[in-house]
Formats: C-alpha cells, sequence, structure tokens
C-alpha cells in the first residue's frame, strides 16, 4: 500500500517537529532543571547548549537553528496562531519517553548530516552540470539549458555516476589534504 506524497510530507514533517521539540524539551530539563514556558528563557538555554554543544559547528548549528524554529512553532499552537496535523503513532507517550532519552538528539544530528551531504551533492551536480554545452545536455535527456529550477533528482538524472563520483572524490581529497597538512612549526 504506498501513501500520496502529501501524506508523507505530513508524516515526515510532524516526525521532525516532535523530534525537535522533544530534544528541546529535554535539553532545557538538564540546563534548567524543569520545563520552561517562556520563549526568551527558551533561547536563552539553547544559547547555553551551543556553548556546550560536542558536535561539529556546521550540524550543531543546523540542529540549534531546527530546535528554536520548533520552539517558535510549539509557541505557535500553544496560543491557537496555528494549527498541525501529527499523526497518532507520534503522540504516544512510549514513543515520547524514548525520544526523550536521547533518540531525539540523535536524530536531529542525523538529519543535520544528511542535510549537510544533500547540499555537498547539490554543488557537485551544479560544477558538473554548468561543464556541459545544450548539446551535451540534449544527449542526455534535456530540453532545457536552464537548470536552476531543477531539483536535485530532476539535476542528477543528466549527471553519470562517474562524473559525479570523481567530483565528490576530488572535494573530499582536498579535504583530507587540508586536514593533514603540517603545522607551521613543523619545519
Amino acid at each position: 500500500m504506498s501513501l500520496p506524497i502529501q501524506d508523507v510530507e505530513v508524516f515526515i514533517r510532524a516526525y521532525t517537529y516532535i523530534l525537535g521539540l522533544q530534544s528541546s524539551i529535554c535539553c532545557m530539563n538538564q540546563l534548567s532543571g524543569n520545563v520552561v514556558d517562556n520563549a526568551d528563557a527558551q533561547k536563552n538555554i539553547l544559547h547555553k547548549l551551543q556553548l556546550h554543544c560536542i558536535m561539529g559547528t556546521s550540524d550543531s548549528e543546523w540542529i540549534l537553528k531546527a530546535m528554536v524554529s520548533f520552539l517558535e512553532t510549539f509557541q505557535l499552537v500553544q496560543n491557537n496562531l496555528r494549527t498541525l496535523r501529527i499523526p497518532l503513532i507520534l503522540t504516544k507517550k512510549d514513543f515520547l519517553v524514548e525520544l526523550r532519552k536521547g533518540s531525539a538528539l540523535y536524530s536531529l544530528h542525523r538529519l543535520a548530516f544528511l542535510s549537510r551531504l544533500n547540499t555537498i551533492v547539490l554543488n557537485a551536480l551544479d560544477v558538473v552540470l554548468e561543464d556541459l554545452d545544450f548539446e551535451e545536455l540534449g544527449k542526455r535527456g534535456c530540453s532545457t539549458s536552464d537548470l536552476s529550477s531543477f531539483n536535485v533528482d530532476l539535476k542528477a538524472r543528466h549527471v553519470t555516476v562517474e562524473g559525479l563520483s570523481w567530483l565528490l572524490g576530488m572535494k573530499f581529497t582536498t579535504c583530507k589534504k587540508q586536514k593533514e597538512a603540517l603545522p607551521a612549526w613543523w619545519d
């Protein structure tokens, strides 16, 4: 049985909202000792969390922005300024308790990583497609040279695996070489 794409999107949005909200509540409880209702106090606690964050900089920024966004949405829902469709399975007590034990923050960290990976692949696709002229794009089944409106899936259809792999390999090789550079005092 397959679901319409709109239902899948609603579920994913609700799932990420629940992840962000539960991880925010968990972090606020650990940092302050109780649940905080004031939006300013929530942002102050999240700022403290940023100072104590042990994840990579880009991932922690993504997670913190997501948490702030979910807390702002929560305030709008609490004040009856917004409504959300949340499937009942995501509101079960056992599920929420498990999320508050750390699963929510772990899942947000994985989503941040996937978001970063998506950006890397999208940038690589753009570079590969920029090097192709209209004739080469036509041979690959693309009828337009304006690719700005294409999403990542449509762009990937017009790129060979070899071209994308080579470019991604170059990017990661460059990153690795930069990390392995000897310190200035070595010589």
